[in-house]
């Protein structure tokens, strides 16, 4: 083969890669300006674009989350005892709703602990002992409308309960935490019903913190609550 011959190769051979790299992204779903910004740089940058999108592009992400992930499966083996140890304690509801997000998010199985031990000698402040009697509950009618479409419960600095968000759009609502355990969720969702008539919900965690996250499985089992709810969560 000539010289023009191995060129003509070469640039089929980038453009097939540079299809089959652009289709890898659409699928991922990642951000439109990220997408089109890999687009635009594989057609204006050719060859270097494409070493650069392999070292550091999001397959890189993806390989360090598999590495992530069997560390985290590892460390659950060891803790956890081989399948002559002890029987690993059953989880409840929204425990066992929190782990299925996780494994979902590839962050491996819930650890168990083996031991626990009590700290004594060690007192709390006034002010922050006040707040920790209180009990850990999102509170009912006190839902708080910051613009045409977002509301907020707020959480009235009571240890343990986040500020819930509710955005009321025009055909669904997005619900941004559900404070802790199936009660809590429960109270979120009434005061939904009162701002929203919408029959689909979307539900979001900001974190896995137990209180933003542990009334996920109550909101996804769609108990009744007073008001109605949607039909679609």
């Amino acid at each position: 083969m000539d010289a023009l011959q191995w060129f003509w190769l070469f640039i089929v051979s980038y453009a097939l890669w540079v299809i089959v790299a652009c289709v890898s992204l659409l699928l991922e779903r990642r951000s439109p300006t990220a997408t089109l910004a890999w687009i635009f740089a594989f057609v204006a940058i050719p060859v270097v674009s494409g070493i650069y999108y392999l070292m550091f592009g999001p397959r890189r992400l993806h390989r360090r989350r598999r590495r992530y992930s069997v560390a985290r499966r590892s460390v659950s083996r060891n803790v956890s005892g081989d399948d002559d140890g002890p029987a690993r304690p059953q989880l409840g509801p929204d425990a066992a709703g929190l782990a299925a997000v996780a494994r979902r998010l590839e962050q491996g199985d819930a650890t168990f602990a083996s031991a626990v031990t009590l700290l004594r000698g060690q007192t709390a402040p006034p002010a922050a002992r006040g707040r920790a009697s209180q009990p850990p509950l999102v509170r009912s009618g006190v839902t708080v409308k910051l613009s045409a479409h977002v509301y907020v419960i707020p959480d009235g600095n009571v240890p343990m309960v986040p500020n819930v968000g509710i955005v009321v759009g025009s055909k669904a609502t997005l619900v941004i935490d559900t404070g802790l355990g199936p009660n809590n969720a429960k109270t979120v969702l009434s005061e939904v019903a009162k701002v929203s008539r919408n029959r689909t919900m979307y539900l979001v965690a900001t974190h896995f913190h137990p209180e933003h996250a542990a009334g996920v499985a109550q909101a996804a089992a769609r108990q009744p609550v007073p008001g109605g709810q949607p039909d679609r969560v």
